[in-house]
C-alpha cells in the first residue's frame, strides 16, 4: 500500500509515491506560497521532530488511527498563514514556521481499504468483527445495547469468504443482511451500532460502499 509524500527541494514541489511506513525528508530553502494550502483546517496530523535539524516531518493521518500510533500524539490543523501552520493537541497550541517543515506525507489511506483474508462460516457477529479488527489493525467495538433495542444480537451468523478484498467488504456483507447496522468513526476505534443510534448521537458514519465518511 502506498501513500503520497510531498517534499520540498530547492523550491520545487514533488509528489512521490512511498510505502505507507516510509519517511521521506527532502529539505529545501525556498517554499512556494501555496505550500501551506496542502494542509487543511481540521486535518489531523502527526508531527515528527527531525533530530538535530530543528525541523518537522508532517504525516497526515486517518480516522481511526491505526497501528501503534497513539491517538494522544495526534494534532489538528487550526490555522494557516503564508509562512506558518498552527496545530492543537488538547490545550496545547504549536506554531510551526513553514521553513522548518521537511515534508508532508499523506498517510490518510482508509484502513477499511486494507486487503483482508477471512473465511467465516456462521461466525457470530462479535467474532467476525474481532477478526476484521485484527486484520485492519483498528479496534471495532459493538454497541450491544443499541443492537438489542433494534432486535439484533451479538451472535447473529456471518458468512464470508474474502481473499485480498478490502476490509469494508465484510461490513457490506453484514449490511446486506442487517441494513440498519452502521459503522461509526472515532479517533482510535470503530463502533458497530444502529442507524437510529448513530443519528441520535450525531455520530460520523463510514459508508462501507467505499464512498468515504458521511454524517
Amino acid at each position: 500500500m502506498n501513500s503520497r509524500c510531498l517534499a520540498v527541494a530547492g523550491g520545487v514541489l514533488m509528489f512521490v509515491a512511498v510505502a505507507s511506513s516510509s519517511l521521506l525528508a527532502a529539505p529545501g530553502d525556498q517554499y512556494p506560497e501555496h505550500f501551506v494550502d496542502l494542509l487543511e483546517i481540521g486535518q489531523r496530523v502527526m508531527l515528527v521532530s527531525v533530530k538535530d535539524a530543528g525541523a518537522f516531518e508532517i504525516h497526515v493521518v486517518a480516522r481511526p488511527v491505526a497501528g501503534n500510533v497513539r491517538a494522544d500524539r495526534i494534532r489538528t490543523v487550526i490555522a494557516r498563514g503564508r509562512d506558518y501552520v498552527s496545530f492543537r493537541a488538547g490545550e496545547e497550541t504549536l506554531h510551526v514556521p513553514l521553513h522548518s517543515i521537511r515534508s508532508i506525507t499523506d498517510g490518510s489511506l482508509d484502513v477499511l481499504e486494507r486487503p483482508v483474508t477471512l473465511e467465516l462460516t456462521r461466525a457470530p457477529l462479535r467474532s467476525a468483527m474481532e477478526a476484521l479488527a485484527k486484520e485492519i489493525g483498528v479496534p471495532i467495538q459493538i454497541d450491544a445495547d443499541a443492537l438489542k433495542t433494534d432486535g439484533y444480537t451479538l451472535n447473529m451468523p456471518v458468512n464470508a469468504s474474502l481473499k485480498g478484498a478490502p476490509g469494508r467488504r465484510l461490513l457490506t456483507i453484514v449490511q446486506q443482511d442487517q441494513p440498519e447496522l452502521v459503522l461509526a468513526i472515532f479517533d482510535d476505534h470503530f463502533l458497530l451500532t444502529t442507524r437510529a443510534a448513530a443519528k441520535r448521537d450525531k455520530l460520523e458514519v463510514r459508508d462501507v460502499r467505499g464512498d468515504g465518511p458521511r454524517r
